[in-house]
């Protein structure tokens, strides 16, 4: 029983080494998709393997920092950029409501300014946009390179036999 338990705490204590491998590096797919082992990564995903990785921690949390500054700025563009074109819509339907009562109106608000404001929401969010992608970009490099280091360093991986004897049952652990 002794040997059991102990064999236990030090399967524990062992399984840390064996966690991450080589084999778990993200690779990037046309520049906004993440895999990691075939599997698509989601911004969680991302967001739990390299916000827990000492090495890529710091350039994920600017990564986050710029992101949170520039989607506000690109969906409220986009959001500007929609009640343009309503606005410009609406102006549009009264004047040729108004030429078939036959009155000729002034046109009215045509949304320029509201496209203008979009525009200038979205080139804002520019340089915010590009930083996190680099950011982003330099995290998951760090990650890779850690990960490499560390897969490395590791021993060969551990084969755990369990084996039926005259006197029992014995855990074979091979390296």
């Amino acid at each position: 029983m002794k040997i059991l338990i102990s064999t236990l705490i030090m399967t524990f204590m062992v399984i840390g080494a064996y966690s991450q491998t080589a084999d778990d590096e993200i690779s990037i797919v046309k520049k906004r998709k993440y895999y990691q082992n075939g599997e698509k990564l989601k911004w969680r995903d991302l967001k739990n393997t390299l916000g827990n990785n000492a090495a890529s921690a710091e350039s994920f949390k600017l990564a986050q920092k710029n992101s949170t500054v520039a989607n506000p700025l690109l969906i409220g563009g986009g959001a500007l950029l929609l009640a343009a074109g309503i606005t410009s819509l609406s102006s549009s339907l009264e004047e040729v409501n108004a030429l078939e009562d036959g009155k000729i109106k002034d046109s009215g608000s045509n949304g320029l300014g509201l496209a203008l404001g979009a525009l200038a929401c979205m080139v804002t969010s520019l340089p915010f946009s590009l930083a996190a992608r680099n950011h982003l970009h330099n995290a998951i490099d760090q990650y890779t390179a850690d990960i490499k280091k560390v897969g490395s360093s590791c021993p060969p991986p551990v084969r755990w036999n369990l084996m039926v004897k005259a006197n029992g049952l014995s855990l074979r652990m091979t390296f």
